[in-house]
C-alpha cells in the first residue's frame, strides 16, 4: 500500500515540474509577445542591477544608474568622494541600456590607477526619464544647451566634480560638448563618440527622418544604416511595437526644438577641454565625412581623431574597445 501510495506521488511530481515549466514558458512568452520592448527593457535593467548598477536620480527628475566602488561612498552627504567619474550620454531614441559593454563589464577600470564612478543617465523623455511638459517651457528643456546644463546639474548632485570624464554618442556628443563648453572647469576630458551637432550633418540627419514618421520598413533600413555588422532579424510584431513606441517619443520633438544658436560649429572652436573624437568608418547615420567641423577643434585640445574600421554608428555596442581605450587615457 505505501508503495502504491509512494509510486503515485513520484510520478505526480515528475509530470507536475515540466507541467509547471510549461506554462511559465508560454506565459513568458505571451507577456513578450504582447508588450515585447517592456519585457527587453527590463530584461537589460536586470542586467545592469546585476552587475552591481543601482537607481539614481536628480531632484529635476533625471533617472539613470550608477555603479562605485567602496572609496567612493560616504556617509556625509556634503562630501565629495576621492575618486573621479565617467558620466555617459546616450543618443536620439536610446536609453541607459547602450552602454552596458562598459558598464557591466569593468575589467578596463583595473587599467586606471585610482577609484572610478560610473554614471549614466537617461536623457529627458528616454527611458525612465519622464518627458518635459507639452508647452514653450517644456520645449525648452529640449534643447541641447539646457539638457546639458540639466545634467552637469545631476551630475554635481552624485558627487561628481572638476575630475570628470563625459562620454556621448552621437545626439549625447551634441549635449556632451555643450557640458564641456559651458563649464569646462568641471570636465577632465571629452570623448564624442560619431558626435552630432553641426551643420553639415544636416543632410545626413534627413536618412533619421524614419525616427519621425516610422514605418516597419524604414526602422529596419536604419538600423542597418547604423551598424556595420547585420544585426539578427527580429519578429514583424517586434517591429510593429517599435513602430509605436517610435510614434509615441518625443523624437520629433527633440530635433524640432533645436535652433540655429544650439549648434556646435562656430563654439565647436573654443573648445578648452582635452577632447577625444572616434567615428566609424561604416556609420550611414552620421558619415565620417559628415562630421568635418569637428576637426575644428582647437588642436590644444583634440587629443584624439580616431576612425574605426568595420564600426557603426554605435560603437559603444558595436567596436566597444577603442572607446574603453580613450576613456582609460582621459582618465590616467
Amino acid at each position: 500500500m505505501k508503495s502504491m501510495i509512494l509510486d503515485r506521488v513520484l510520478h505526480h511530481r515528475r509530470w507536475s515540474i515540466p507541467a509547471s515549466l510549461l506554462i511559465i514558458s508560454a506565459a513568458g512568452f505571451l507577456i513578450f509577445r504582447v508588450f515585447p520592448l517592456e519585457v527587453l527593457q527590463t530584461s537589460q535593467r536586470f542586467q545592469l542591477w546585476r552587475a552591481g548598477l543601482s537607481s539614481v536620480e536628480s531632484p529635476a527628475g533625471d533617472r539613470g544608474v550608477a555603479w562605485q566602488p567602496s572609496a567612493c561612498r560616504h556617509n556625509d552627504a556634503e562630501a565629495r568622494p576621492p575618486c573621479a567619474c565617467v558620466v555617459f550620454v546616450h543618443g536620439m531614441g536610446d536609453s541607459v541600456a547602450t552602454w552596458r559593454k562598459l558598464l557591466g563589464q569593468r575589467e578596463w577600470l583595473n587599467r586606471v590607477g585610482r577609484p572610478v564612478k560610473l554614471l549614466a543617465w537617461d536623457l529627458p523623455a528616454h527611458g525612465r526619464t519622464p518627458e518635459p511638459p507639452r508647452n514653450p517651457d517644456g520645449d525648452l528643456q529640449l534643447r541641447t544647451q539646457a539638457l546639458a546644463q540639466r545634467l552637469l546639474g545631476a551630475t554635481q548632485q552624485q558627487g561628481c566634480g572638476p575630475d570628470t570624464v563625459w562620454v556621448g554618442n552621437s545626439l549625447g556628443g551634441w549635449v556632451a560638448s555643450w557640458a564641456a563648453l559651458r563649464r569646462p572647469d568641471q570636465i577632465r576630458g571629452l570623448i564624442l563618440a560619431a558626435p552630432a551637432g553641426m551643420k553639415s550633418q544636416e543632410a545626413a540627419l534627413a536618412g533619421s527622418e524614419p525616427l519621425s514618421e516610422p514605418t516597419v520598413e524604414s526602422l529596419r533600413a536604419f538600423r542597418e544604416k547604423a551598424y556595420a555588422r547585420p544585426q539578427p532579424e527580429l519578429p514583424g510584431w517586434v517591429w510593429r511595437a517599435a513602430v509605436e513606441r517610435v510614434k509615441k517619443s518625443a523624437v520629433a520633438r527633440i530635433r524640432s526644438v533645436q535652433q540655429p544658436e544650439d549648434g556646435l560649429d562656430a563654439p565647436i572652436r573654443q573648445l578648452a577641454v582635452p577632447t577625444r573624437v572616434l567615428w566609424g568608418r561604416q556609420d550611414r547615420v552620421l558619415p565620417l565625412e559628415s562630421g568635418a567641423g569637428f576637426r575644428n577643434i582647437p588642436a590644444r585640445s583634440l587629443r584624439k581623431w580616431q576612425e574605426l574600421e568595420g564600426c557603426g554608428h554605435l560603437p559603444q555596442k558595436e567596436c566597444p574597445e577603442p572607446l574603453i581605450d580613450a576613456i582609460v587615457e582621459a582618465l590616467n
